[in-house]
């Protein structure tokens, strides 16, 4: 998810061997990247692209394979922290509503640490039992951003998709 510019996307497809299948959606347009199965242009807010999503990795035999979504999603800055704090924390929600939909056994997401980080992290507590902090030795150390890293998903039969998270119309 907010795989722009493509980074996240050829990290995850180098480790998979490229035996496991990438997709990369995201709103900004991204140039075709070698053994990635598709890029999606698309806004992960929508329901139609959750399903053009949904439909690549059927078409590519993916939805009866392990699921793990990454989401490197940041909003335009707005230079408003408590605004900017808000608007990746909702990413993040979108993103974990996906892994939900997907039942992903791993979800893996940016946050950027403020008012509503413990509310995102209670939400992937309860559907993960492993939840661990991670802030990359490249990010700068008065950022605020880090990596939630969860695995073990606790239900793996029922997926929990709130859509209250998503744009509806298109």
């Amino acid at each position: 998810m907010c795989g722009a510019p493509g980074g996240f996307s050829q990290i995850a497809r180098d480790k998979t061997n490229k035996k496991g299948h990438v997709f990369l959606v995201d709103i900004a347009r991204i140039k075709s990247i070698p053994d990635i199965k598709e890029i999606i242009k698309g806004d992960i807010t929508k329901i139609s692209t959750i399903i053009l999503l949904q439909e690549s990795m059927k078409k590519h035999g993916s939805l009866d394979k392990e699921v793990i979504v990454l989401a490197d999603c940041s909003p335009n800055i707005s230079g408003n922290w408590i605004t900017d704090q808000a608007r990746q924390i909702w990413l993040s929600e979108v993103a974990l509503g996906i892994s939900n939909f997907f039942l992903a056994e791993k979800f893996v997401t940016k946050v950027f640490q403020g008012e509503f980080y413990l509310e995102l992290l209670q939400k992937i507590r309860e559907i993960y039992n492993q939840v661990k902090i991670h802030k990359p030795e490249t990010s700068r150390k008065r950022s605020s951003e880090t990596y939630v890293i969860a695995k073990e998903r606790k239900n793996k039969e029922l997926p929990l998709f709130n859509k209250k998270f998503l744009i509806l119309e298109d």
